[in-house]
């Protein structure tokens, strides 16, 4: 009896050692070209498809480029010295972890970076958004020394920014900073506070055959107008509403729309906010988890944030 308890023990651990394997798995980039390309990785193993639990790294002096098109969601990526990254315009690359950057490695964007954890950064470090590029980081992120940063497009930063004397930012738009910024940088024209909006609850209530989307507004600023975004994955969304904005103003404003197509199983909500200007910015998602019978579960639980 023993001995099958123990047979039964080791299988059981055998197959966690599996699972784990297959979830968290590191892919490497040995070559240069397109991230599509498989031979362009190690084993032909292209991190980002079809599963967000890859860590990837980019080995040294190794250049790659997302293809408009094209969207990869990883976890974590390590990028080593002197390599570099381009995004082209339509090209996404949703890093769900942190983003470590080793020296003299440059990234260029033309399409959308997004970061929700931190950017970690070494020296000598160039980054180039370029007018149709966007650049989101939920958590933190430093200029470091030496560090160029030239912002022409959407750059924003949602958690803190530390600057160094030594490193620069220039461009035509601002770096948005949603907590605290400091260093020398700080106090220049190209550090803005975060968006002008204030959303003080974002939710929904079902009912038999639809779903109502709320949000409140404490304040707007040049708010343009919202999108609200529908996922059934959670990384692929398409707008099924815009909702024009009250521009600038200290009101509190409600929000509702109806959503008639409802379904079972996972459905996830979030908002894009647009300025006069085209700066933008997404909330956090709404998950609803939709059985046959209608009972729900939504996260996050309570359903209120702020932008």
């Amino acid at each position: 009896m023993k001995t099958q308890i123990k047979n039964i023990l080791l299988l059981f651990a055998i197959v966690l050692l599996q699972i784990s394997f297959v979830i968290a798995q590191t892919r490497t980039i040995t070559g240069t070209g397109n991230w599509d390309a498989s031979n362009r990785w190690s084993g032909g193993n292209i991190g980002g498809v079809g599963s967000n639990s890859h860590d990837v790294r980019l080995n040294k002096e190794k250049y790659i480029t997302v293809r408009n098109g094209f969207t990869y969601t990883i976890r974590n990526i390590d990028a080593q010295q002197a390599s570099r990254i381009t995004i082209e315009a339509g090209g996404y690359l949703i890093i769900t972890g942190d983003a470590t950057i080793d020296k003299e490695v440059r990234i260029t964007v033309s399409g959308t970076l997004e970061i929700q954890g931190s950017l970690n950064m070494g020296k000598e470090i160039r980054i180039t958004n370029n007018s149709t590029g966007s650049i989101n980081i939920l958590n933190d992120f430093s200029i470091g020394k030496s560090n160029q940063i030239t912002n022409n497009g959407f750059f924003n930063v949602l958690g803190s920014a530390s600057t160094n004397s030594e490193g620069s930012l220039t461009g035509s738009q601002p770096l948005y900073v949603g907590t605290s910024c400091t260093g020398s940088l700080c106090s220049g024209s190209q550090i803005a506070g975060t968006l002008p909006i204030e959303l003080t609850q974002f939710f929904v209530k079902i009912k038999e055959g639809e779903i109502d989307v709320f949000w409140e507004i404490a304040s707007e600023i040049n708010n343009s107008y919202f999108e609200l975004q529908k996922s059934y994955n959670g990384i692929n969304y398409e707008t099924i509403q815009i909702i024009s904005g009250h521009g600038t103003t200290n009101i509190h404003s409600n929000y509702e729309f109806i959503d008639f197509s409802v379904k079972s199983g996972t459905s996830y909500y979030r908002l894009k906010q647009v300025d006069f200007n085209g700066d933008f910015e997404y909330s956090e998602a709404i998950v609803i988890v939709l059985p046959n019978t209608q009972t729900i579960n939504l996260y996050p639980n309570p359903n209120s944030l702020h932008l």
